[in-house]
């Protein structure tokens, strides 16, 4: 969220000119290495195990994926951001609590 909001008219501006630049492809590989990166970071949790971990990494980037674009598209601002971002870490930290195992 910090990356998007940091400059959320060039954040929307992107998500606009994607779909005309092949930005397809470029978002599905973004999106893939972000999964991965997301993966390779739960297999080094110490209070929890993933078994599947590449779909947790998946369910959990696409729950977060579709809240931030909604606020970029409503320009959204401070206080409703903020609020946000508690609300996708509560919701983020209880998915994995509940999908992960504990060690």
């Amino acid at each position: 969220m910090d990356a998007k909001f940091a400059d959320p008219n060039a954040s929307r501006v992107l998500y606009a000119v994607a779909p005309t630049l092949d930005g397809d492809a470029m978002v599905l590989r973004l999106t893939q290495r972000a999964q991965r990166a997301m993966c390779e970071m739960l297999l080094t949790a110490s209070d929890r195990g993933f078994d599947q971990s590449s779909l947790v990494s998946f369910v959990l980037s696409a729950a977060l994926v579709g809240p931030v674009q909604s606020l970029l598209s409503v320009r959204a601002e401070g206080p409703v951001v903020d609020a946000t971002r508690r609300h996708l870490t509560s919701m983020a930290q209880g998915y994995l609590g509940s999908v992960g195992i504990a060690r």
